[in-house]
């Protein structure tokens, strides 16, 4: 057996095993946990032993995994039946964190690109904290829920927006593919309503493929889906990266019996392929060409868009709830680091801005949800619900 072969597949093993246990003792996510894995590595030199051949399709089919998952997050329904009181501190702090992310981007002359930085919500670690403090149900939990959902589907949307005038930036062209896109994710909604009618015909023999199958067909049904619907949408000149995560979108949205689908993808994806991709991007981690002032204005200022973006809360709840909110919604983690990583494949973005907004998801990552349980007082918000 190859040696280089045989040390790529028992150091990625070793990270995927103890990546949870480093990341439950530190008290850091575990995204957060597996990029630190893989730069520690870098940092002992083992990344010099293992085969980048191996770990860079394991990697990008894991950043396919983890935009899809993304998209089956977002579930635009549950937003219909919110009161206007409840649309109105929803739909706000959304639009505030996007004027003033430009704003920012503009007075201070960063690349256009750092406004999808400063306007990034991700829903993920919303969830993660407020399950664990018993909040989801109560009226604050859903208020930051919906923020979360609303924040990070304009935040991919607007990623897919630039993606096309990035590379189609004569307005004809862009408005070709702004058509061929629209046209693509009909067809995707055809071919998702399809399947949804089927399941809704045959109910019993879907929760048979999907629970009893041995062979796992409703597993390779899904994932014939996400790749032809990639395929489609990199066919209309849109990142398969972005295909992925529209697709999960309207799989999430069409087919209302996506649990069992997202519980099957789950296993698989956060069991194997997303840690490799996180690992991946620890290992290719250089600390020495971040420039740390430029860093840290980098933080603040995303700090800073975020609180004055989530003022509005003040109003509902108090100005220290809202700061917290604020600081909830400074950890996006997952989608940060994903987006650092798309920012350098088009090349919109250095290596040292690459590296700067890495290590800036690590950081919110650690610091944001610990100051959030700090400064939030349940007793204040609990009796809103």
């Amino acid at each position: 057996m190859d040696t280089k072969l045989f040390i790529t597949f028992t150091v990625i093993a070793f990270g995927i095993l103890i990546a949870p246990i480093i990341s439950n003792l530190l008290k850091i996510p575990l995204a957060i946990g597996e990029i630190l894995f893989g730069i520690l590595l870098g940092i002992i030199k083992i990344n010099t032993l293992i085969d980048p051949f191996l770990t860079k399709p394991f990697s990008y089919f894991g950043f396919l995994l983890l935009m899809f998952l993304a998209g089956l997050e977002i579930k635009i329904r549950e937003l219909k039946d919110l009161s206007f009181e409840d649309s109105f501190f929803i739909i706000l702090p959304v639009i505030l964190n996007f004027l003033f992310s430009t704003l920012v981007v503009i007075f201070f002359k960063l690349p256009i690109f750092f406004i999808l930085v400063f306007s990034l919500i991700s829903v993920g670690i919303i969830v993660s904290v407020l399950r664990e403090l018993n909040l989801l149900k109560t009226q604050y939990g859903k208020h930051l829920f919906f923020i979360g959902i609303l924040g990070e589907a304009f935040s991919l949307v607007l990623l897919t927006a630039f993606s096309l005038f990035y590379k189609f930036k004569y307005p004809y062209l862009f408005i070709k593919e702004l058509i061929l896109l629209i046209l693509v994710s009909i067809i995707a909604y055809l071919i998702l309503k399809v399947f949804y009618l089927l399941v809704w015909w045959f109910p019993n023999k879907f929760f048979v493929i999907f629970t009893k199958e041995p062979g796992e067909f409703g597993v390779r049904l899904s994932l014939g889906a996400l790749l032809i619907l990639s395929s489609l949408f990199a066919f209309a000149n849109i990142e398969p990266i972005l295909g992925a995560f529209i697709a999960g979108l309207i799989f999430g949205n069409v087919i209302k019996q996506v649990d069992l689908i997202e519980e099957k993808f789950s296993g698989f994806s956060y069991g194997f392929f997303i840690p490799v991709f996180f690992i991946n991007i620890g290992l290719n981690f250089s600390f020495p060409e971040i420039d740390i002032f430029y860093f840290l204005k980098i933080f603040f200022l995303f700090l800073l868009v975020k609180i004055l973006s989530h003022l509005p809360l003040a109003i509902k709840y108090d100005l220290k709830t809202s700061i917290a909110s604020a600081l909830l919604m400074s950890a996006p983690l997952t989608l940060l680091v994903a987006l650092a990583e798309f920012g350098k494949a088009l090349g919109v973005i250095s290596e040292d801005e690459t590296y700067s907004l890495i290590l800036l998801s690590i950081l919110t990552g650690i610091l944001c949800p610990s100051l959030f349980k700090l400064l939030f007082k349940p007793d204040k918000v609990l009796k809103e619900s």
